[in-house]
């Protein structure tokens, strides 16, 4: 059997005064359900809410726990890996990348026979909203404007360091609540990276894009082109909005 737990340094007195400060602690701990269970991949997957009193007042996590639930690499072509383990390695690289995702409190994994188990805890953004409710709270245009001028950034940071979301939909966008009210230090977040992969070619990335407009309704053609614009100047394309969108409206085709 192997066990490894990694605990973030700012959470380990938490954990360790909650008596959670181990892989098994973790693995058995009640929580309150999100969403039901996933079985799939020939294991099974579920996220929970766990909530710790702190001095500042309650502080929520979700915890990710997985068996079984593994998908194939290059690398691990044959068992595979944890998608959990997977999602921890994206965070990380994007991290180092400057982008602006989960804070992750720790990650585990165990593996015995017939059992590879995986575990995953991560801070609830308790501040921020999925991309469409903060959009159906905020109807003022320029501040709208101003949430499609971050996201386009965000979007050409991330596929400019090679990294492509895989799976872009709008809820995987989660927007600082106070962002309409003013500057905030991290704007927007992106979340669910258990798809989250390597790209080498510059226009791989387009494909996030795609999602994200086709199945984000609330952007209407004038917030697709503010945020396609600054997408394009911040990679430095020599093209315009509408052959951008060309090329975006051409991978539905393939």
């Amino acid at each position: 059997m192997s066990t490894r737990l990694i605990i973030a340094p700012a959470e380990r007195e938490l954990l360790t005064a909650a008596g959670l400060a181990s892989f098994d602690a973790l693995w058995s701990v009640r929580t309150a359900g999100v969403e039901a269970g996933n079985a799939a991949r020939g294991g099974t997957s579920a996220v929970g809410v766990l909530e710790l009193a702190t001095s500042a007042g309650p502080q929520r996590y979700f915890l990710k726990r997985q068996c079984n639930f593994n998908c194939r690499t290059l690398r691990h072509c044959w068992r595979g890996i944890p998608l959990a383990l997977r999602e921890w390695q994206a965070i990380a690289a994007l991290r180092r990348c400057g982008i602006a995702t989960l804070e992750v409190a720790a990650f585990g994994r165990e593996r015995r026979a017939g059992a590879d188990r995986a575990l995953l805890l991560t801070r609830a953004l308790d501040d921020y909203q999925d991309l469409e409710a903060w959009l159906a709270e905020n109807p003022h245009r320029p501040v709208r404007h101003q949430l499609m001028e971050a996201i386009g950034a965000l979007l050409a940071a991330l596929h400019t360091a090679g990294w492509r979301h895989g799976c872009l939909y709008p809820k995987h966008l989660f927007v600082a609540r106070d962002f309409a009210i003013g500057e905030v230090a991290v704007p927007v977040r992106l979340i669910d990276l258990e798809k989250c992969k390597r790209i080498r070619r510059r226009c791989a990335g387009l494909r996030d894009l795609d999602t994200l407009l086709r199945h984000c309704k609330a952007l209407d053609a004038p917030l697709r082109e503010r945020l396609l614009a600054v997408y394009l100047r911040a990679r430095g394309w020599n093209l315009d909005v509408a052959g951008l969108a060309r090329r975006i409206a051409r991978l539905k085709q393939r």
